[in-house]
């Protein structure tokens, strides 16, 4: 076989290997891009380990030890694992009707989307 051609042919496949690498690792597969795009945070529940609440100046903390979750704040005791674990469902389903994209977040209250009291 030709050198050239056998150099050529080398290049072009190291360049297809790449670009495929490079789309693999940039670009979503489908389902989770459309799961982007409809919900508001995409996520496992089973791989959250803690949640905060914060409301106002109180803040809940919950934290999972082993596979049961413990309230840590604003006092030490058990969770419902069931209601945790409720809750985790229902922020991964939260639908998104509109979505406003800002570049810059310290434009963020000039839209109306600062947090709420």
């Amino acid at each position: 076989m030709n050198p050239r051609a056998t150099v050529a042919l080398l290049v072009a496949t190291l360049l297809l290997v790449g670009g495929l690498v490079y789309l693999r690792t940039n670009l979503a597969p489908t389902r989770e891009a459309g799961d982007a795009e409809r919900y508001a945070a995409v996520f496992a529940p089973e791989d959250v380990t803690e949640v905060d609440i914060v409301r106002g100046s109180e803040t809940i903390s919950l934290r999972r030890e082993n596979t049961e979750w413990r309230l840590t704040a604003p006092v030490a005791d058990r969770a419902a694992t069931e209601v945790v674990e409720r809750l985790l469902l229902a922020a991964r389903f939260l639908g998104v009707r509109d979505r406003e994209t800002v570049g810059d977040p310290a434009a963020v209250p000039e839209t109306g989307l600062a947090s709420p009291r």
